[in-house]
């Protein structure tokens, strides 16, 4: 488990240093694509940061998020610390359906 997490403004602080992103605004509800302007190389470069942080993302993740505010939620879930995690399908089905 990742100790002391990052609040939301920390952790968008960082990535913005981390990718070099300027002036511009981020908010959870910041698209990566169409608001951060994100390309592919970027965001393995932002995964590479976050894991910096010592939270593992994987690329199965990744698919379904969409904002900054989705990176951060699989940021702070403690089940993604670990490679090669066997539930990771189930987190991402919860994730990606709030019932």
């Amino acid at each position: 488990m990742v100790e002391n997490h990052l609040t939301f403004d920390a952790f968008a602080r960082y990535l913005r240093a981390e990718l070099h992103l300027g002036a511009r605004s981020i908010v959870e509800d910041s698209y990566l694509l169409d608001d951060l302007e994100l390309d592919s190389l970027q965001i393995y470069e932002m995964l590479a940061a976050i894991e910096e942080l010592g939270v593992f993302i994987p690329d199965e993740a990744m698919e379904v998020a969409r904002t900054l505010g989705d990176v951060y939620h699989f940021y702070q879930q403690e089940e993604l610390t670990i490679p090669g995690n066997s539930d990771l399908s189930d987190i991402i089905f919860t994730f990606s359906n709030p019932d």
